[in-house]
């Protein structure tokens, strides 16, 4: 049997008025109390009820936002199952937000709320728990672009999952929202690619979003990823260059590369073909009696000059971040690693599950906590609700 729809009081209760005023730090409880009708309004959690058998057998099921509403809690606190079900009869604030104050039993048991976790996961609906931050954001016209900018960062996760890959959306319109995305072990950034979304953190993909990846801002480690491999003309990459050293000597750059005519010329203009992905060796005999010899190589056999494969995008990054407005957009990235910050200090650095697909659910509820409070700070801007009694 399929839930009913979950329909809790709008307006706050004298009682309910009185727990908000005492909420002084929390105030995610606060928002999400306020704003759980249109969180979850009924074309979401009829979407949600999907995960139910539709049978006419048996007692109607715990409706799934509430159930949801807990998950979200539990990344924003930190609780555990068992804690979870402790704090519903103990704690005024997550009785407020489930519609269950001063309850002497909890709407639901631990294994109801495992056994939703687990069919959220299954279906892949954690994905639209994201996907709905981002529908509400929409709905106060915080932002609009079609056209993204996204930034990947990556940092150690301890424990199940090894690595976290970071997607984080910078967006043309909502400047400050920016947060991540997706987290996997051992999968290849083509497939994590999917789990882009707009602005604020989303999880849905470019297609179904109908929006084109035009930036992407990257650390050095994802240079040789799929997607900078595999970009399009309307890709541009910012990542700042890789620094060349070789002590006293000239260093690569002292070298002009011909890209027309795939030539290369040293500081004393020697010129050589070169081919991408290959080796340049200069004569020893040129270089023995080269007056630049000193400053350039010690080898007995001449200098060499290796052409790396993606040669012409380190190119491109070192001339973009000569100039005043590409070392700008570097320091955009500074707004992912705040981003991550905020994350990290709600999930912390150890993983939570065995098994990367759990731990990719607790990064994307962890993902909607950060992109509720972005929504918070939207919704006080742009509609300033007023608390009334029922």
């Amino acid at each position: 049997m399929r839930p009913q729809i979950w329909q809790p009081p709008i307006e706050l209760s004298a009682i309910e008025q009185s727990i908000v005023k005492r909420i002084k730090r929390a105030k995610l409880f606060t928002f999400l109390r306020q704003y759980r009708h249109q969180l979850f309004d009924e074309e979401f959690q009829a979407e949600l009820g999907k995960l139910y058998a539709d049978s006419p057998k048996g007692h109607p099921p715990v409706p799934p936002a509430q159930l949801a509403l807990a998950t979200i809690l539990q990344a924003y606190t930190g609780a555990s199952d068992a804690e979870a079900i402790e704090v519903l009869v103990m704690d005024r604030r997550w009785q407020l937000v489930l519609d269950c104050v001063d309850c002497e039993k909890a709407p639901f048991s631990q294994t109801t709320l495992v056994r939703f976790r687990s069919a959220l996961i299954i279906q892949g609906l954690d994905r639209r728990l994201i996907e709905r931050t981002v529908e509400l954001a929409q709905q106060t016209k915080g932002f609009g672009s079609r056209q993204l900018r996204a930034a990947l960062d990556s940092s150690p996760l301890w424990g199940a999952s090894k690595v976290e890959d970071t997607y984080n959306l910078l967006g043309h319109a909502l400047k400050k929202a920016i947060g991540v995305i997706s987290r996997q072990q051992g999968r290849e950034l083509s497939e994590l690619a999917e789990e882009i979304g707009v602005d604020i953190v989303a999880s849905s993909s470019l297609e179904s979003q109908k929006v084109q990846l035009v930036e992407l801002h990257i650390d050095r480690a994802y240079l040789s990823s799929s997607l900078v491999q595999n970009r399009t003309q309307e890709l541009t990459i910012y990542c700042k260059a890789w620094q060349v050293r070789n002590g006293r000597k000239f260093t690569k750059t002292a070298f002009t590369l011909d890209w027309e005519n795939h030539t290369i010329s040293c500081p004393n203009a020697v010129v050589l073909p070169f081919c991408v992905g290959g080796k340049v060796q200069f004569p020893k005999n040129i270089c023995a009696n080269c007056p630049l010899k000193e400053r350039c190589t010690t080898s007995k056999t001449g200098r060499s000059v290796s052409i790396h494969p993606d040669e012409p995008l380190f190119q491109e990054l070192k001339q973009r971040q000569l100039t005043p407005a590409g070392r700008a957009k570097l320091r955009e990235r500074v707004a992912v690693e705040h981003s991550l910050s905020h994350i990290g200090r709600w999930q912390t650095d150890q993983a939570r599950y065995v098994g990367s697909r759990k731990n990719l659910f607790d990064l994307r509820r962890t993902a909607v906590v950060h992109n509720l409070h972005v929504l918070a700070k939207i919704f006080t801007l742009t509609t300033e609700p007023s608390v009334t009694s029922s």
